[in-house]
């Protein structure tokens, strides 16, 4: 008679066989898995402003250099306000307030660099809206030959022109206008307006005009 050890051993051998070797009859439901989720759009990056129009609202920093106009030369706007690299010249405005500033540069020799300069005078004056003084129903224009004011740059001299009462946006304020030369011989010209009492825009106008130079631009 098989011990009681032997007949355990083989009722187990028994179950295990009956659990492990027999294929169960039912079919097996395949497990469903679960679709991967899709990527996520890419993001993708506006392009970078050109910078041409004050729509597209560039704001200078710091760090900017604007183009000048039909020049090589660059100048720095006042930190804050919004300029535009245009065709023709190149313009800086703060939001809020009247003060602008508008910079081209032309060429010439005799007679003609004497035209040049004042149809880029007449151009710059119309591209800012300002209505310049008039005295006795003439308009004013500089006396290019007698600068208000003169300063020196490094080797650059920069001349100065002012005028009262002139107007933009409603408001008085002072016409200020610029000449200078840059390395390459153009003939850099500027014109800018500021509130009466605005010392700040007065202030940020003249170091703007100060950073007139040769460098890169954006």
């Amino acid at each position: 008679m098989p011990t009681r050890s032997i007949v355990w051993a083989g009722l187990f051998g028994v179950a295990v066989a009956a659990l492990t070797g027999c294929p169960s009859k039912e079919p097996v439901e395949p497990v469903a898995t679960a679709e991967p989720e899709p990527d996520p759009p890419k993001k993708t990056e506006k392009p970078k402003p050109k910078c041409e129009e004050l729509a597209e609202k560039c704001a200078a920093t710091a760090d900017t250099q604007a183009k000048i106009a039909n020049a090589d030369s660059v100048f720095v706007p006042p930190e804050g306000w919004h300029y535009a690299q245009q065709t023709e010249m190149t313009i800086a405005q703060p939001d809020g307030t009247p003060g602008a500033m508008a910079i081209t540069a032309f060429e010439g020799a005799g007679p003609e660099e004497a035209k040049a300069r004042d149809a880029s005078y007449e151009k710059l004056v119309q591209g800012l809206a300002i209505s310049p003084p008039e005295k006795f129903k003439k308009k004013f224009v500089p006396r290019w030959d007698k600068p208000d004011d003169a300063r020196k740059t490094g080797s650059t001299e920069i001349k100065l022109w002012q005028a009262e009462k002139a107007k933009r946006d409603g408001k008085d304020g002072f016409l200020l206008v610029l000449l200078t030369s840059d390395p390459a011989g153009k003939k850099i010209l500027g014109v800018a307006f500021s509130p009466e009492g605005d010392d700040k825009t007065v202030e940020a106008i003249s170091k703007s005009l100060e950073t007139i130079g040769p460098g890169s631009y954006q």
